[in-house]
């Protein structure tokens, strides 16, 4: 079993094409050669990488659910972020933005299902924090720093998933 030299899709040797000195499968065969595919032209654009910004915003996301998000209250301690609604809503969406994340590392997803379902998330993880934020709370407490910071991973992960959107809108206009 080897892998396209140009798309990196894995391969079985029934299917790889010998072509100039690489290995490549039959739709990239077809765009060296200028004979595209119509039916491939139309297809969703599928990508094997994951996305690195929306990996690290989502990582981050649940590195800072560790620390405090209140102050001085009896949901003051670590971990805290685990137990009370509102933050674990952000918690949940950050967990499953993260395993989404490093699924479409390892496998073929297709890249407007990356958008949707990471920036989905990410808006999930928004709404959270600002609950958390709006929500009543003990009268003693006081909101840290670490949902500030949170809300920046999570904008990290909305520019990420919006700047995939411009990649699919150009691709789209140039087909």
């Amino acid at each position: 079993m080897a892998g396209c030299d140009r798309c990196g899709r894995p391969l079985c040797l029934r299917c790889a094409v010998p072509v100039r000195g690489q290995v490549l499968d039959l739709a990239c065969v077809r765009a060296v050669a200028g004979d595209p595919d119509p039916a491939r032209a139309s297809a969703p654009a599928r990508v094997r990488s994951g996305d690195p910004l929306a990996t690290l915003g989502f990582g981050l996301i649940l590195l800072l659910s560790v620390f405090p998000w209140s102050r001085f209250g009896s949901r003051s301690g670590l971990f805290e972020a685990w137990l009370t609604p509102w933050p674990l809503l952000a918690v949940l969406a950050a967990a499953g933005g993260l395993a989404f994340s490093v699924v479409s590392w390892r496998r073929w997803v297709d890249l407007r299902l990356q958008v949707a379902v990471q920036g989905g998330l990410a808006l999930a993880v928004w709404t959270g924090i600002l609950l958390f934020h709006l929500a009543p709370r003990d009268p003693l407490s006081a909101v840290t720093e670490v949902p500030a910071a949170a809300l920046l991973a999570a904008t990290l992960v909305l520019l990420s998933a919006a700047r995939r959107t411009t990649v699919l809108l150009r691709a789209r206009r140039s087909a």
